[in-house]
């Protein structure tokens, strides 16, 4: 996949627009992905946790940080599946200056909860199993890396 640059100086792919052959156009299947990063922390006025993407700056919330993180995927992948079928929808967009400060200064998120929030996300997580451990709900502030097999829509 060939990449351009877009108008915010992010570099944007560019989609397989099929091939000519016999006469007959054929149509290849469009597909999006993306590496992106997550911070993840504690919102006193929500309430919860916000998992915050830094180049989509998309939200998700949740109880819990492995919810707000699985909440996060989900809406990146949708909004990775819409602009994959349409071009008018721009779906790089960074994130604000509180949350790239954030990301400065945060720790890794535990790999044991980023599996548990992809399993969450993809529907593969059993219901009424302990997400993470129950000391998880400190005032920490975490990043994790989304890589293109995690947000990626056909």
């Amino acid at each position: 996949m060939k990449s351009r640059r877009s108008s915010r100086g992010f570099t944007k792919p560019v989609r397989n627009r099929g091939q000519k052959g016999g006469g007959a156009v054929k149509e290849k299947m469009s597909k999006i992905s993306l590496q992106d990063i997550a911070v993840i922390y504690f919102s006193p006025a929500d309430e919860s946790w916000v998992a915050h993407s830094v180049y989509t700056d998309q939200l998700g919330l949740g109880l819990t940080p492995t919810k707000a993180l699985a909440e996060l995927m989900r809406l990146v992948d949708k909004l990775l599946a819409m602009a994959s079928t349409d071009d008018s929808i721009e779906y790089l967009r960074k994130a604000p200056e509180e949350v790239i400060d954030r990301l400065k200064k945060c720790k890794p998120f535990p790999l044991e909860w980023f599996e548990v929030a992809h399993n969450i996300a993809r529907g593969t997580y059993p219901d009424g199993s302990v997400e993470e451990p129950a000391d998880a709900l400190d005032a920490d502030t975490y990043s994790a890396n989304l890589g293109e097999n995690l947000c990626a829509a056909a």
